[in-house]
This record gives structure tokens, sequence and C-alpha cells, in this order.
């Protein structure tokens, strides 16, 4: 099948053209835009259909804004345009690209020439927003930025590359790309089975899996710079299934493809589009390569970049010259004029129309055995010849090694020496400096943390690289101290809570047996109560029973002498009260009443009594105990029946009273200013006797002689009643009118039941009922035939 122009897949490839550098040499400042935009000339002059980056588009990771401009310019005058594009991405452009669209399907952009690229090592994403000035350039939608993974995950991580399909007619092509990551990291991650995922695409009956023609683009360390180091990629860590290799990072330009060392795919290095260090390998001639696809097969084309300023590095070494004399320093500096003289001629010779006029000259120099001469005042002689003069010569002198073998021929250890490989002196690495002097005195500082730190500060300028990396570290150091602290405090106080928790628990247990015996005790006093209060309620159930009986006793008395008091007829009846007298009788003196006989005198004469005290008396209520007061029975009359079973009466209460005592708690002593309370009665006709008559005081005398209670009765509680508590009783009766029936005295009510009553009989002396205690210890004197 023959390929037409619309079935073959034209890539431009060019890497590393660290645009920027040299921007402040006022020789070399525009070295990396022209090698730049000559590369978008030959893309264009021969019908690539996209121009692939293979990293490091900008020389600093944050580059200036006359670099971000006139790198605008260049791509805006070359990738603008009305020409077709004629291939399509297959794939999920949201998952390839980072603005989410490729560019040239953007309407409001006019996309003739495509660009793909990768972030390197110099312009990779960085800070808090993971951007970089790639970003910005694809935000213009003037690159389309792919290949930005990141490895997930703790420890070694896991890594999942995704390609970008792209179709062409018959072509199809798997684009892969890996923007550069930490070499260590990433050489780790190839070397572990099952960390790096390769998605493939799927093959379908027009299409089948095998005829994807598949490319990797990366940007990592292919040579390793030191003995032993860990930081190179390997090819055989790559999978088989690739078919070309786009390898960025190595400046040295080999531009011929070759198989890999497993001869599983090719691999192309095109190198940097300008030399941005004087070394061996940047002074090779510079191109950029097209890679033509036909469905499964390739071809690759070289075009070499004419704008690229020549370079010229040579190496020498004065002890071989037999001409010079190492005490003769004016020859050895006219040996190294000629020789750089010789150098800017073969430049010119080499140099196209489209280069700059001064070349770049670089001479190493091996000064074993000789004095240096001054460099600064040397290159002075080629300013206006060389675009570098400060640093034309560099020195360096062999290491001298001990022979092995000692028994080699001519029986002397010959010293062989050998030079350091140039590419090692010139690009010493930062990490194998700090690795070499720094490796055992890091404490807070990790190596790999310092070496990175280091490396923004100088390829980056990144001023802040270094504080930034103390801040992270000594962050690091402060939460993990933190962390520890906060675990020993949890301990701590996970040890205080059992503790109090084990305090409580015994408090708790105290507290709830403490509440028992609380309890049992006070069940032991509520029986101890209970019972003395039963004890006192059968006391004085028992003299009630008493009492009761002694007061039927004296009913039974005293409803004996109802037929004898009724023999005596009835009452003689009261005088009827004169008329009111009349106005012609006021002012007349009012007779004198009628004497009265001394026997109605006597029987019209009040009774004295005298009544219990009120401390006699006492109520017995829960939880309180008392004797009950006896109030002293009057004196009877003389014949009167029933006197014994008063005084049986009496006695048997003051017998009780002592037995309560004894009982409950001892009742208050009297005072000895207690008095005695006498209840008089007067009868209603009391109006009509004369104080004045000297037989009515007598016979009055005479009454309260006989009725006067015995001594024993006047006393309170054992105590002797006052000698003139009579006379004074006496006294009051004869001032008082009208008394009242019933008088409280201390809690005690006395009634007392005259003769004067309607069923008394008209004579016979005056009958005093017994003395009876009732509930409550009230005492009650009975009188008369009311009961």
């Amino acid at each position: 099948m023959e390929a037409t122009n619309d079935d073959v897949l034209r890539i431009l490839i060019s890497t590393d053209n660290h645009l920027g550098v040299w921007e402040k040499d006022e020789v070399r400042k525009d070295d990396s835009f022209l090698a730049f935009e000559e590369v978008f000339e030959i893309a264009e002059k021969h019908g690539a259909d996209f121009v692939l980056l293979g990293g490091d588009l900008f020389h600093d990771n944050k580059p200036s804004r006359n670099t971000l401009v006139r790198t605008m310019n260049i791509m805006t005058r070359h990738c603008l345009g009305d020409r077709p594009v004629r291939f399509q991405v297959l794939s999920d452009q949201a998952q390839n690209f980072t603005t989410g669209r490729v560019n040239y399907e953007d309407p409001n952009y006019n996309i003739a020439l495509p660009v793909m690229t990768i972030h390197g090592n110099h312009d990779d994403p960085a800070g808090a927003e993971n951007l970089s000035a790639v970003d910005i350039m694809s935000t213009c939608r003037l690159v389309n930025y792919f290949g930005k993974a990141a490895i997930e995950g703790q420890g070694v991580g896991k890594l999942r590359i995704s390609p970008v399909l792209l179709q062409k007619g018959a072509t199809n092509v798997a684009l892969y790309g890996l923007g550069n990551l930490r070499d260590e990291r990433l050489c780790r991650l190839f070397a572990t089975p099952g960390a790096v995922e390769w998605a493939r695409p799927e093959g379908t009956e027009d299409v089948p899996r095998e005829e994807w023609f598949n490319i990797f683009c990366l940007h990592q360390n292919r040579v390793a710079h030191t003995q032993g180091a860990k930081n190179v990629l390997r090819e055989t860590a790559l999978p088989g299934f690739l078919d070309f290799i786009v390898w960025g990072h190595e400046h040295e330009c080999l531009a011929d493809p070759v198989e890999s060392v497993n001869g599983a795919f090719s691999l192309v290095q095109p190198g940097s589009s300008v030399a941005t260090a004087l070394a061996e390998g940047e002074s090779k001639r510079k191109h950029c390569v097209m890679l033509e696809v036909y469905q499964g097969q390739w071809r690759f084309v070289k075009h070499p970049l004419d704008s690229v300023r020549p370079f010229q590095f040579a190496t020498v070494s004065l002890a071989e010259q037999m001409e010079l004399d190492p005490d003769q320093p004016e020859g050895v500096a006219e040996f190294l004029e000629r020789k750089v003289q010789q150098m800017i001629d073969a430049a010119h010779r080499e140099r196209s129309d489209r280069a700059p006029e001064l070349p770049l000259i670089r001479l190493r120099v091996d000064y074993s055995g000789f004095s240096t001469i001054n460099t600064q005042r040397f290159g002075q002689k080629f300013v206006g010849k060389v675009a570098n003069p400060n640093d034309i010569v560099l020195w360096q002198k062999a290491p001298q090694r001990k022979a092995k073998d000692a028994g080699a021929a001519g029986g002397a250890g010959a010293a062989a020496g050998t030079l350091i490989r140039p590419e090692a002196l010139d690009e010493s690495r930062i990490e194998d400096l700090i690795g070499q002097h720094l490796q055992h005195n890091l404490e807070i500082l990790q190596e790999q943390t310092l070496t990175d730190a280091l490396h923004e500060f100088v390829e980056k300028d990144n001023k802040d690289s270094l504080k930034e990396a103390v801040g992270r570290a000594l962050a690091e150091t402060q939460n993990t101290t933190l962390h520890d602290r906060r675990a020993i405090q949890a301990e701590q106080d996970e040890d205080m809570v059992n503790v109090i928790k084990d305090v409580t628990q015994r408090f708790k247990e105290s507290e709830a047996a403490r509440s028992s015996q609380v309890h049992a005790q006070r069940v032991k006093e509520q029986q101890a109560q209970q019972q003395a209060r039963h004890q006192q309620q059968q006391a004085a159930n028992g003299l009630q029973q008493q009492v009761s009986a002694m007061q039927i006793e004296d009913d039974d008395d005293m409803m004996a002498d109802i037929p004898a008091r009724s023999a005596m007829g009835p009452p003689a009846r009261r005088p009827p009260k004169a008329p009111p007298a009349t106005a012609s009788q006021r002012g007349k003196a009012a007779a004198p009443p009628p004497p009265r006989s001394r026997a109605a005198a006597s029987r019209q004469t009040p009774l004295t009594f005298a009544p219990s005290s009120s401390r006699g008396s006492q109520r017995t209520s829960q939880g309180e105990t008392g004797s009950l007061g006896t109030a002293p029975a009057a004196a009877a009359p003389a014949g009167r029946r029933g006197g014994s079973s008063r005084a049986a009466a009496t006695k048997a209460s003051q017998k009780m009273a002592q037995q309560l005592k004894h009982a409950g708690p001892a009742e208050d002593e009297a005072e000895d200013d207690d008095e005695v309370n006498v209840i008089d009665l007067a009868a209603d006709d009391s109006e009509g006797i004369d104080s004045d008559s000297s037989e009515d005081a007598s016979g009055l005398e005479e009454e309260e002689e006989e009725l006067e209670p015995p001594a024993s009765a006047t006393r309170k509680r054992g105590r002797a009643a006052p000698a003139a508590a009579a006379p004074a009783a006496a006294g009051r009766r004869r001032g008082a009118a009208a008394q009242p029936h019933s008088q409280r005295t201390g809690g005690a009510v006395s009634h007392v039941i005259s003769d004067d009553e309607e069923d008394a009989p008209a004579t016979g002396r005056r009958r005093v009922g017994g003395v009876g205690v009732i509930p409550g210890g009230r005492s009650q004197a009975f009188g008369g035939p009311g009961l």
C-alpha cells in the first residue's frame, strides 16, 4: 500500500530549548530565541502536523517577562493561521491535557501548527498550586500541555501513564508523555513491579491493538554522571510494547536513532537547541528531527540548526608539549594563545550565515607539572573575538594513582595517571557534593531535602527555597514532637481517668455501706420509738380504765344523793325585785334590806376551791411522754357520802402519775413562784348580801374556815401553799361581783355547779362534786344533781 500525504503523520521533535538562558549576557542573550524560532521554521517548511517538545522549554522555573513575551511572539507568528490540522485526537482530552481540550479545537483560536509539550526539570510545576510557566502557555492556548502526572500513595507509590490517541488517515499513534519527576524516586518506582501502570488503547475490528504506533516522550537522566548513581532511568525498565522513545534532558545531540539495549524499541536523543554550559557534549552540532509515521512504520530525518552559535571545544596537556618549560610561564601563555586562535579560525570556517559571529571557545588544560596563569588576564586578549572571553581556559590536573601490580614488567611500579572525565568536572552535581561532605552532619534537614532546595536556588532562581525547606523540616519535626507529647499526655490522662474511676468506685461503695448502716440505725430507732409509744399507750389505756371505773363509782354515789335532795323540797323563791323608784322618791336613802338568817347567808356564800396547777396537766403525743396532773379534791362537808371514793381516786391518780413519770421523760418541776389559782363561784342572789353587815362578814369567815381545803390540797406537787392564800382568796371573792362559771387555768378547765340551780334543794348544805380526770390532762369538778 503506497503512503499518501493524508496517511503519514509528521512530528517535528525538539527538546531542551531553555528559552531565556544567558538573557543577562549582552552577547548571548538572543541565542535561545533564535534557535527556537528556527525549529518552527523547519516545521512549517517540511509540513509537520505538530511540534513535540521534550521538556525544559524555559531555562528558569519563573522566567522573566521579557522571556515570556518573546516566546509568545514567536509561537503566535508560527502557530496561528488558517492552515487546517489534518489529525484528530481520539482519547479523552480532559484526561490528557491540563486545559481539558486540545487547542486547535477551540473555536476562539485559529491554530495552524499545534504544539505538544511536557515539562522538564527547569520548568516543572512548583508551589501549592502546582503550576509552572508551561501552564501559562497552555492557558494562552499556544501549547497543549500533557504528561503532567503525579506519584500517588505513600512509600514507593503508584504512577499511571495514559496516552494521547492520535489518528491521521490510516495511521494511529499512541503518544505517551511523562514530565520530569525526581530521578531517584522515579527509578525506584520503575524498578518496583506493578508500581507503574501503562494504559494501552483497546483494539477494535478496524484498528487492532498491534497497529497502534507507541511513542514515549520523557525528560529524565539517561547517563550516570557518577559511579553507582541511582538517579538514572535504565532503558531496560521501560516496557517492550513501546516503539519509539524521545529522550529529553540530555543536552548532547544524538540525532541518529539507536536501538535499545534489549532491542525492544528505537531511541533518539535530540539534545538541546542552545548551549547552556561550556561542556564537551554541548559543542556538537545541534539538530531537530522529523519523525514520519505511516501505520506501523516510521522514518527519521535530521535537520541541523543553522542559527546556533558555533562552539569549539578542545583538550590539551602541557606535559605532552615537549617545547614547554615549566619554569617559563611566558612560553605556556604563548602556547595557549596559539591554540585558542586555531579554535577561533575553525569556528569561523564552520559557521553558517544565520549563526552569530562570535563563537564559543573552551580549552581544557591539564597543567600537571606546570603552574597556571591568570585566566582573566588571558581572556582579555580575545575580547571581541569570542563570546566568552572570561572563561576560555579550564584548568585541571590529573590525579596520581598508585599501580596495583607491583610485579609488572620492569620491576618498578609505574604511576599511572588518568584524566577525570570532562563531563564529571563540568557537571558536578549538588547532591554528590552534599552526600560527600554533609552526609553524616545533617540532623534536622535530610540530604535529599537540602539537595532539592539548593537545586531550586541555583537552577530555578528560587531565593526562598532554603527558607522553605528549613520551614518544612522544622514543621515536620515539631509535628512529630507534638505527636509524641500528645501520645504521652494521652497515656497520662488515661491513667488519671483510671485513678479517678477507682477512687469514685471506692467512694460509692463506702457511701453505700454507710447508707446501709444509717438505714439500719434508723429502722432500729423507729422500732424503739414504736415500742415506747406502744408502752405509753398501754399505760394511758390502763389509767383511763381506772379513772373511768372511779367515775362510775362516784356517779353511783351522786345518784344515791338525788332522792334525799328531792325530799328537801323545792328551793325558796327569790324575792321580787323592787320597782324602780319614782321621781318623788329619788334622792331618798334606800331602805336597808331585811336581815337574813345565818343559814341563808352561809348557803349563798361562794365556795372556794384550789384547782390543780396547769403544770399538772400532761399531754401524750407521738414521741412525747408526760404525767397526768391531778387536781386536789375540795374538802367535802361533814356527813357527805362518797368521800372515801374520791380519796381513793385521788390516790390512784397520783400513783398512775408516778408510773407515767417513770415510763416517759421527767416532767418539769414547778417554779417557786407558781400561783395557786382560785375559782370563786358566787350565787345569783349575791347582790342582796350586805357587805357591811357584821353578821354576814362573820358568817362568810366561818363558812370559809369550814370550806377551806386541807393543807395537802393547797400544796402543789408536795410544796406548801403560802399562808396568805386563803385570806387573799377571800378578798378576791368579796371584790368579784360576778365571775364566770368556768375558767381556764393553765390548760385545765374546772366546772362548779352552784347550789342555786333550779334543781338544787331550797335548804341544806352545798354539794360539791367529786374530782374526775378526763383525757387530755384536764380536771373537772362536778356538783349538784345535774349529773
